[in-house]
Formats: C-alpha cells, structure tokens, sequence
C-alpha cells in the first residue's frame, strides 16, 4: 500500500449546538456538532485519508460536574461520535461512545495542593483516533499537583 500526499481543496460545511448550565451543585454542559466535507483532490484519486477526510460527521458531548464540597469535584465527560467513511480504519468501526471520569480533591490545610484520579476511556472503546493507529486502551491516572 503506498502512502502520499496530495494538493486538496476542502470545502467545510458545519454546525455547533452548545447548552451550558450552572446550579448550586452541578454544572452541565451538552453540546452537537454537524460536519460536512466536500474535497477535491484535483484529479488524484483518493477514497481515504489520516487527517482531511478523518473527523466525526455528528458529534454529540455532555458533561457533568458535581461539587459535592467545596474542596471535592467528581467529573464525568461523554462523546458520542460516528466518523465519515474511512477505508484506511482498520478497527473499530466509525462509531465510538468514549466516557472520561474524574475525582479531584483539594485537602483542608494544604494550601495549593490537589489529588486527582481519572479513567479516560472508561468503556473501553476500540475506536481509533486515527485511521490504522491502534485505539487508546482504557487508561487510569493519578496525580499529585502543588500550585504556588
């Protein structure tokens, strides 16, 4: 299979939808996008591509916060996305839920210092970010952080 680059032209057609909300305790935020891409290769015959062909047609995003104390914020992050065609996906499909959770907590009398743990792709999703790159596994995280 031979890779290569080609002069394109891309004509981009799009919306964004984004609803933000804010209680006491809570903070949403749901969001929809719609993309279209008409390209023209100038001749060059091309069915596939890493990155101007390579983007979600519909994207649909919410995200929670929760703030069940004022030192403690338990964050969750979904995407739900289907990806225009793309023969060079080699797994994974052209649809992917990816879900991130996430605890931060800042300790009473440590001034400046904050504990996190996250899971990023929480369902363990096989979608590949870019075509023939294998999926990120289900990953978790901690960290430590000190602000001056």
């Amino acid at each position: 299979m031979l890779f290569r680059s080609s002069p394109v032209d891309v004509e981009v057609t799009g919306l964004e939808l984004v609803l933000r909300r804010t209680w006491r305790e809570f903070e949403s935020v749901v969001g929809f996008t719609w993309l279209d891409k008409a390209a023209d290769y100038r001749g060059a015959i091309v069915d596939g591509s890493f990155y101007t062909l390579n983007y979600a047609r519909q994207r649909l995003t919410a995200a929670v916060v929760w703030h069940p104390a004022s030192s403690v914020d338990v964050r969750v992050d979904n995407s739900l996305r289907r990806q225009n065609g793309n023969p060079l996906r080699s797994s994974g499909g052209a649809q992917a839920w990816v879900t991130a959770f996430g605890v931060n907590w800042r300790p009473m009398g440590w001034h400046g210092v904050q504990l996190s743990a996250q899971v990023d792709n929480l369902w363990n999703d096989h979608f590949q970010e870019t075509p023939a790159v294998p999926a990120t596994p289900r990953q978790a995280s901690f960290s430590v952080m000190r602000r001056w």
